[in-house]
């Protein structure tokens, strides 16, 4: 951690992170005194790969020095990454902490994510209320969609979210449906192809219908073409 170049700090702290042995850690612990913020920051990205008590007292003291948003934020995305009992407490006291550009809350919402427990999700599905901000919201969509594949709860709340009137919260509504893999979504994703909605929340509801449908034409207009014409056969027939 000797080079002078943030660049080249980073990637040894990265480095550092996939080795982790023992001497790989006391190099990163001696790298939380470098001055440039982009290349402490990945020190503390890689911190999280060391899943043990001494990282969660380390992470804990570098929030509470407040320096700046970008590395607090990250030391709470690492605290997640530690996967530690006590580090659920100590970044759910951050959820209300206001900065630029929402970066504590962006924390927050990741830490949630990479902690990925019982507790964590209901704390993101809280997260995607009014309560919070635009970005914030997309954010705890958007992780909801990759962790909590199956649940119904989830899925319900995601249902409820897609008539938002928020076009960026449809647009992460979408998103995660398209990451959560689950059939039930299409019927939605298809309502949120039609009508006056933003023609992004129509495009990537598309796109997740896919996703979902490998076998769907490259075509979405003709699989609903298709659909429509076995709509209609039904009814003839009845």
């Amino acid at each position: 951690m000797k080079e002078k170049f943030w660049g080249v700090q980073s990637t040894i702290a990265r480095t550092l992170g996939l080795i982790r042995s023992e001497q790989a850690y006391n190099s990163l612990i001696k790298g939380l005194q470098i001055k440039n913020v982009f290349a402490k920051r990945t020190v503390i990205e890689a911190l999280g790969e060391f899943k043990d008590k001494r990282t969660v007292e380390i992470l804990n003291k570098e929030l509470r020095t407040k320096e700046g948003y970008f590395i607090p934020s990250e030391c709470l995305r690492s605290l997640g990454k530690t996967k530690d009992p006590e580090a659920f407490d100590i970044i759910k006291k951050n959820i209300k902490e206001k900065s630029w550009a929402d970066l504590m809350q962006l924390g927050v919402v990741d830490g949630m994510f990479f902690l990925n427990n019982e507790k964590a999700i209901n704390v993101l599905k809280e997260m995607t209320t009014t309560n919070y901000p635009q970005r914030i919201r997309m954010a705890a969509i958007r992780n909801l969609g990759k962790m909590s594949t199956g649940r119904k709860d989830v899925f319900d709340l995601l249902i409820k979210l897609s008539d938002d009137r928020d076009s960026i919260v449809q647009n992460g509504v979408a998103i995660a449906f398209g990451d959560m893999m689950d059939e039930r979504a299409v019927p939605v994703l298809e309502k949120m192809t039609k009508g006056h909605r933003d023609t992004r929340i129509k495009r990537i509801a598309e796109e997740s219908i896919r996703k979902i449908h490998t076998w769907i034409d490259t075509d979405i207009d003709m699989h609903k073409l298709k659909q429509e014409n076995e709509e209609l056969k039904k009814k003839l027939k009845s």
